[in-house]
């Protein structure tokens, strides 16, 4: 896949997850509608389906056994290609739990929303992903340590891509619903405080501009967040850049010349990083008496740290391999 598609779909994908968290605020306004996503969309699609009719309830059980059925279908698939492994039984445990995700507690009233009913649904859920994650890792820890150096880099090449739209996904989806979630208890908790509370006029004033200023810095405090993990996906888009450069495993003259800049972006985007960071929690600092909210981030970018020394080095290693390379070629 060509770099140009990659941006192409990594923005599609940014679109698709920020509209869709946006959707899932307005239109269903339930605490645990993101949590419950996608559960909690196919559960009540069920039970419209199931509520419709004969035809309809015939429907659903079969679509519901079609997703309890798709785990062990990939394991007959791949079982057909390959000898299967021990962590190829965790699609089986996969197809439990969504069996358990899904069971059907009477068709017409299928997904309840209520906390004591929606946990346990909740729980076999997340279970799902976090065995879906398992395999994925432990399937290419086995194929890394068999794997040769043109596959490693295929491998490292796809695993850049997943960690970009990943990265795109926690911001545009997860973080972006959460900062609506933290909208909806900043205005509960103002609408608490002047219905419980008689404010003259002039009170009434500051206590609006109290709450536009929360919302401000809200945002901040949502972008100063956020910004580490978006620079972080395009830096894993620019590191795709850096393995195209390659040639039969081999750095290049051209590699010698993209590494440096990608070890410089590094460093420029985690200085930005902390000090947006910084300036929000100097904003609060000093707005603390005039804000409905406030919350100081303390943060030792370790790991950014980590991988912002491993880029400057790498840098140095392929200009210096480069030149060994180009040094032998004229001596011979």
């Amino acid at each position: 896949m060509k770099r140009d598609r990659i941006k192409t779909l990594l923005l599609a994908e940014a679109l698709i997850c920020a509209l869709l968290a946006l959707a899932l605020w307005l239109f269903e306004g339930d605490a645990f509608s993101v949590a419950g996503f996608p559960g909690s969309a196919v559960g009540q699609g069920l039970s419209a389906l199931a509520a419709s009719g004969r035809f309809g309830f015939a429907l659903a059980f079969t679509l519901y056994a079609a997703v309890i059925l798709l785990p062990l279908y990939a394991l007959v698939h791949i079982a057909a290609r390959r000898e299967l492994k021990p962590e190829d039984a965790l699609l089986v445990l996969i197809a439990f739990a969504a069996a358990c995700a899904l069971f059907p507690h009477g068709w017409t009233a299928y997904w309840s929303t209520s906390a004591e009913a929606l946990f346990p649904r909740l729980a076999w859920q997340w279970l799902i992903f976090a065995l879906l994650a398992g395999w994925v890792v432990l399937r290419l820890l086995r194929r890394f340590s068999g794997g040769d150096t043109q596959e490693l880099l295929k491998l490292f090449r796809a695993l850049l891509i997943l960690a970009a739209a990943y990265f795109v996904f926690e911001v545009c989806f997860a973080e972006f619903a959460g900062l609506f979630s933290a909208i909806d208890a900043l205005k509960a908790g103002n609408t608490a405080f002047t219905t419980d509370t008689v404010l003259p006029a002039a009170t009434d004033i500051t206590g609006s501009k109290s709450l536009a200023l929360s919302y401000v810095v809200l945002a901040l405090r949502f972008a100063a967040e956020s910004l580490p993990t978006l620079l972080a996906a395009a830096t894993a888009y620019f590191a795709i850049g850096l393995l195209d450069t390659m040639e039969d495993g081999a750095f290049t003259q051209e590699s010698a010349a993209y590494a440096p800049k990608l070890a410089e972006w590094c460093v420029k985007v985690l200085k930005l990083s902390v000090l947006l960071a910084l300036a929000v929690n100097v904003l609060q600092a000093f707005c603390a008496p005039m804000l409905l909210s406030t919350s100081i981030s303390i943060r030792l970018p370790i790991f950014e740290l980590c991988f912002v020394l491993a880029a400057l080095l790498g840098a140095r290693l392929i200009a210096s391999n480069v030149a060994l390379a180009a040094d032998n070629d004229l001596f011979i």
